[in-house]
């Protein structure tokens, strides 16, 4: 388990690469440079597309049912890997049976009032 001041170092370095990396728009005016990663998992997401109606509805319909369930298989897969770590089944009894006196505890952790103005 990481320390206070240490989860919060981590947060604020992953805050800066996801401003960094992520949010990397000056405006309408300075356009910035090409960010090749974003670049290329465009190109790779409209050759999909393009591979996925190449064949016409036939083969897009088996695209579908492939999108359609790949996510739920995904979905138990994480489940089932979740629930069979070390101390899952003391986060699902936290989880269905919360404690109603936390409620009146007032003091705010700062993430949550970050996440409150923005």
């Amino acid at each position: 388990m990481l320390s206070r001041e240490a989860h919060n170092k981590l947060r604020r370095a992953a805050a800066m690469d996801h401003e960094r990396r992520v949010v990397y728009v000056w405006g309408i005016e300075e356009l910035g440079e090409v960010q090749w990663e974003v670049l290329l998992c465009l190109l790779a997401v409209w050759v999909v597309c393009y591979f996925c109606v190449w064949k016409g509805v036939r083969s897009t319909g088996k695209v579908v049912y492939f999108t359609a369930v790949f996510p739920y298989v995904m979905l138990a897969i994480l489940l089932v890997r979740g629930l069979t770590l070390p101390g899952a089944w003391q986060g699902v009894v936290y989880y269905l049976y919360p404690d109603p006196s936390r409620l009146a505890d007032l003091q705010v952790d700062p993430a949550q009032f970050h996440t409150y103005l923005n």
